[in-house]
């Protein structure tokens, strides 16, 4: 059968956007480690927040560096109220808890904090509570967001325990943060981390401002996937785009909310963390011994980490990470990087470290230059320098190595429109493949099809996807077999399924 209707180019954009390490913003006055003590930039809430919370937690992070606190005080509106000295690591959290509901309105706290053998410090910082927030969940189907967030955690948490990590538990009130912004994003129809005051929906211009909006004491990162919110696909495509993978694998994040937005479709994850982060594992990616690992990455991820090399919107081999998360550590230097395969030849890769960074410098990422073979080991050297805050260095080597995937295995099949036709949309366990091909068939006709190469959905036949049973073929010239599926279509335009039955 001919081609009856033009290809629908696409991309299966993944386009991503990062804060990262939200917190790095707020250090301007970085911790030393050495006998002078230093003290948090920001209180919490920080200055200027706007929060439904009327017993927020008021909290002013000092580091005493082995120095005796002689006299900590705070007051509220003008009126003294008891301090906690509590220990934070290293540091120690000067807190309050309201006993009552504070007014809506502004208030105004004042820290006055005395070290033996220091000057006194004084830090103060006015916060807005309002009388409610925006109605999160309007018109949505609160349950069905509820089980998607517990499928995207729990997604998300079998990463995390693969590297041996804690796993994440979930925080209503990142939850609710996340939530406010995928809705955000809709309203005003933009994709990004940022609000503007005065725009519909608004609940602080970042992700830190949003979690202390609803109520959240600790410090936020976020990510967000601009992916169809299905089958937890958000939460892969974080971790495979590598800036964003910084915040999976991030050792001291303890807490999470997941929230899903359509048009533009959106997972955004907030990570949540006490706000000192001491736990200084190297974290590797893929990690040693795997044995699954993919082995191409299609590069549309924001900020774009091959954008000094010129390439975008290109597939490339799966990016390899070696990355650091620690308070103490400001850059880990790179000395030497190198990437073999299992016959002791070298694989060309594109380097992104910390020589190529402004801002965050504590990452290492190899990504080959071409998609990386099925069912082959790969070894990984990286010699590098990691540089404390007090100026002293520590090397740090690392050598492991991993294996791809070596079948051609399925991750999601779904049904995706385009242009306001339908088509089948396939994800693989192993990357995105530059050449992955498909066709839908039925009765011995083409009803529609993907070209991988040109990355195009094709539809053969004038008629709207109907439910029904149909055959499902798909194959890529990187892999040696060819899958074959009878599949059924079902549900309603907007929420269909397709479901293997063979």
């Amino acid at each position: 059968m001919g081609r009856l209707y033009a290809p629908v180019r696409t991309w299966r954009v993944i386009v991503f956007l990062m804060v990262g390490l939200l917190w790095n913003l707020y250090h301007n006055s970085p911790t030393c480690f050495s006998a002078t003590p230093s003290y948090e930039m920001q209180t919490t809430p920080a200055n200027g927040v706007v929060t439904i919370e009327r017993q927020p937690t008021l909290q002013w992070l000092v580091f005493p560096n082995g120095n005796q606190i002689n006299e900590a005080k705070l007051s509220l509106d003008g009126q003294s109220v008891p301090v906690q000295q509590v220990a934070a690591g290293t540091a120690v959290a000067l807190r309050y808890q309201p006993t009552v509901d504070l007014a809506v309105g502004s208030h105004t706290m004042e820290y006055v904090l005395t070290i033996a053998g220091f000057r006194s410090i004084t830090v103060t910082s006015s916060f807005v509570i309002t009388d409610r927030g925006p109605d999160l969940y309007s018109g949505k189907d609160r349950l069905k967001l509820a089980n998607m967030e517990a499928e995207a955690i729990t997604a998300l948490n079998a990463y995390r325990q693969t590297l041996g990590l804690t796993v994440l538990v979930k925080n209503e009130k990142l939850s609710m943060g996340a939530q406010a912004h995928a809705n955000y994003q809709t309203l005003n129809n933009v994709a990004g981390h940022y609000e503007r005051q005065g725009t519909p929906g608004f609940t602080g211009v970042i992700p830190q401002n949003r979690g202390e909006f609803f109520g959240y004491t600790g410090l936020v990162g976020e990510g967000i996937s601009f992916d169809e919110p299905v089958d937890s696909m958000g939460v892969d495509g974080l971790m495979d785009a590598p800036y964003h993978r910084l915040g999976h694998v991030n050792p001291n994040y303890r807490e999470v909310g997941i929230a899903f937005g359509w048009g533009p479709d959106s997972t955004v994850v907030d990570y949540g963390s006490a706000g000192v982060n001491n736990d200084d594992r190297v974290m590797l990616y893929p990690y040693p011994n795997q044995n699954d690992a993919k082995i191409a990455w299609f590069v549309a991820e924001d900020p774009n980490p091959l954008a000094r090399y010129g390439k975008d919107k290109v597939t490339v081999g799966y990016p390899i990470s070696m990355s650091v998360h620690d308070d103490k550590t400001v850059e880990l230097k790179t000395v030497t990087a190198a990437l073999t395969d299992d016959g002791g030849r070298n694989v060309p890769f594109y380097l992104v470290d910390s020589s190529q960074e402004t801002e965050h410098k504590c990452h290492v990422f190899l990504i080959p230059v071409e998609p990386l073979l099925a069912g082959k080991t790969y070894t990984v050297a990286v010699n590098g320098i990691r540089v404390q805050k007090d100026g002293s260095t520590i090397p740090v080597n690392r050598t492991w190595s991993f294996t791809t995937r070596p079948e051609l295995a399925i991750r999601h099949i779904g049904v995706t429109t385009l242009d306001n036709d339908e088509y089948v949309e396939v994800v693989t366990k192993n990357g995105d493949l530059p050449d992955l091909n498909y066709t839908l068939s039925r009765d011995g006709n083409r009803i529609r099809g993907y070209v991988g190469q040109e990355r195009e959905y094709y539809s053969y036949d004038r008629a709207p996807l109907e439910n029904g049973e149909y055959s499902l073929e798909i194959d890529s010239k990187l892999f040696s077999q060819t899958l074959n599926y009878k599949v059924v279509i079902s549900g309603e335009k907007g929420d269909r399924r397709v479901t293997i039955v063979n």
